[in-house]
């Protein structure tokens, strides 16, 4: 915990509520904070921890138990999720220009054609590594 961070009873009760049996160490203790943060914001948790042969567990390997109260991804899986997202939007727009008789923007939209090229999603997915990365070093340090 950071100096001259409150901790709420509140939020001490909530991380338990996560820990399922009690965090073993400080890399648990870490996930479980993690895993707080992402539902307290309601954000999608991307992550690669548990992700591996090697550590098979971590919060990917867990994340049946975490069903409900938060949504984790692999970076795989995060471009997956988006590119079904903007697949969603795209049909409704043509729907909806259907519908009122309004023309479709420029973009992917107007097709059916991937709203991610091979490009982009290289991109995306090597950003979300990068971030991912970033963030398991800063969560190992001064919590």
């Amino acid at each position: 915990m950071k100096t001259g961070q409150r901790t709420t009873p509140s939020t001490v009760e909530s991380k338990k509520r996560y820990s399922f049996g009690g965090a073993k160490d400080q890399n648990q203790r870490n996930d479980v904070t993690v895993i707080y943060e992402a539902h307290k914001y309601g954000a999608l948790l991307i992550t690669n921890d548990g992700g591996s042969k090697t550590q098979p567990g971590g919060i990917l390997g867990n994340r049946d138990k975490l069903k409900g109260m938060v949504r984790i991804f692999s970076d795989v899986e995060a471009v997956d999720f988006i590119r079904s997202r903007i697949l969603e939007r795209d049909e409704m727009n043509r729907r909806i220009a259907r519908e009122f008789a309004l023309p479709l923007p420029e973009g992917p939209a107007r097709t059916d054609q991937d709203p991610l090229r091979n490009d982009q999603r290289s991109t995306l997915l090597r950003d979300l590594k990068r971030l991912t990365a970033t963030l398991e070093t800063d969560i190992g340090t001064d919590w």
